[in-house]
């Protein structure tokens, strides 16, 4: 049985999925969606934005940004963590908050989008490692267990601009801040940049 799901008109080429790339229905069966003539998410959906940066001696700064069905903002994540990691492991990370945020608010239909092809390219196709990597690939894939449809979605750099400039503008002291139904404007972290 083919069930419809809503996404964004411009998410056009992704597949959605039940829990973690599974669908109810059972292995294999593929669900349909409908697109919106206005290019926007159908009502329960959201939208959760993620990204990761880097600078050597401040670590890796993460950002997440999360819209609803209207295109109004739910919430903004900006971290800073110790260390370094290779870019596609910082940039799981990134994803992995952005679950956990949506999980942990109940969000049941979740498009989560980022820059890191490599990243996404995996949890789509369902792929297998041993790596570090891989470890926070689980730990996604488990956190969606909590949703009933997730769609895994590629952007180009230039589309995740928010999401990019809250990870690297992100405060130099480890830890994170979340703004509630907003955006954080540039005065509140340009002198956090680094």
């Amino acid at each position: 049985m083919e069930m419809e799901a809503g996404v964004a008109g411009r998410n056009r080429g992704t597949m959605g999925s039940g829990r973690g790339g599974q669908d109810k229905e059972g292995e294999g069966s593929r669900r349909t969606r409908r697109e919106r003539a206005d290019s926007s998410l159908e009502e329960g959906w959201v939208r959760v934005m993620c990204d990761a940066g880097f600078k050597e001696g401040w670590g890796v700064g993460l950002g997440v940004v999360c819209w609803d069905h209207e295109e109004g903002v739910q919430w903004t994540v900006m971290e800073r963590r110790r260390g370094m990691a290779e870019a596609d492991e910082a940039e799981a990370e990134a994803i992995l908050e952005g679950v956990k945020e949506a999980a942990r608010r109940g969000v049941k239909r979740i498009v989560v989008e980022s820059d890191c092809k490599s990243v996404i390219d995996i949890l789509r196709e369902g792929l297998q490692g041993r790596s570090f990597l891989f470890l926070v690939i689980d730990e996604i894939r488990n956190v969606c267990n909590n949703f009933d449809f997730i769609i895994w979605h590629f952007l180009g750099r230039k589309d995740t601009k928010i999401a990019h400039d809250l990870a690297h503008l992100s405060n130099s002291v480890i830890g994170g801040k979340m703004w509630e139904g907003r955006i954080p404007c540039s005065s509140e972290f340009s002198y956090m940049q680094f």
